[in-house]
């Protein structure tokens, strides 16, 4: 992804935080929906799927309140049980990547894929992986895959929007974006992407139609302000006006493709 110079990476975490206006735009790492429907996929040598079931749901519970080196070592451990079982596999993989465990995280999210590669979560996990570490091709690629298996699904079209949206193709994140929202919103997002390619102009011009389609957009009111003051202190601070590509620190930063705990009540497919 796309940054700011050290000093002023505090404000641009705020106004992220601020400017994200779409909730949809997030990958599916729950897990809660899926235990049962992989449970006859599952079956591996040395335990039975309710054994397994009951432990990917503790492990859960540590995942959902924070407690990730605990949700690492029960998977872990189960995965040495459950080699073969994709979810085990990517739930660990998604555990790894919010440790910022990117490699191991991959390595395993790889592995489900490749056991199971019709799965629209495990496809969008690796994509927020390859964008994590700033292969927006290879995440390109796995949305577009993605969509092959399921055109209409939300996630990952607006996964692939930001995707593409970073590599400069603002006009089809556009069109991609507004396949599920508003242009109001959609005009946001676009924003959102100028501001993690360090393009503020845009972003704010592209804030401001957003408010011009949809006064309601408080978020996109907020980020106009945040924007404008960083811009001001750039100008008192000339050092600060160069704007470097770099791996956004994900500490504190609310991007539009997260982590999420929450349940994913939706099918997989």
């Amino acid at each position: 992804m796309f940054g700011f110079p050290v000093s002023a990476r505090a404000e641009i975490r705020f106004l992220c935080s601020a400017s994200l206006v779409v909730t949809t735009i997030c990958l599916a790492m729950s897990g809660c929906g899926q235990t049962r429907g992989h449970l006859a996929k599952s079956q591996s040598k040395g335990i039975s799927s309710e054994e397994r079931a009951l432990r990917l749901e503790v492990a859960r519970v540590h995942e959902q309140e924070g407690r990730y080196d605990k949700a690492e070592r029960a998977l872990e451990d189960l995965q040495t049980q459950s080699p073969d079982s994709a979810e085990v596999l990517h739930r660990l993989g998604v555990v790894m990547v919010r440790q910022g465990q990117i490699e191991e995280g991959m390595d395993n999210l790889l592995q489900a894929v490749a056991l199971d590669n019709q799965n629209l979560l495990y496809l969008n996990d690796l994509g927020y992986a390859y964008l994590t570490i700033g292969d927006l091709e290879a995440a390109e690629g796995i949305f577009r895959d993605a969509l092959q298996i399921s055109a209409k699904d939300p996630r990952t079209t607006n996964n692939l929007a930001l995707a593409v949206g970073y590599q400069g193709d603002i006009t089809e994140a556009f069109m991609l974006f507004r396949r599920n929202m508003s242009e109001g919103e959609a005009l946001a997002n676009i924003a959102y992407i100028h501001t993690q390619r360090g393009e503020l102009d845009e972003a704010l011009a592209r804030y401001s139609e957003a408010l011009d389609r949809d006064p309601t957009l408080k978020n996109a009111a907020d980020a106009m302000i945040q924007i404008s003051s960083i811009q001001k202190r750039m100008d008192q601070n000339p050092t600060q006006s160069k704007i470097a590509r770099q791996t956004t620190d994900s500490e504190g930063f609310q991007s539009p493709i997260e982590l999420t705990n929450g349940v994913q009540p939706e099918s997989t497919r």
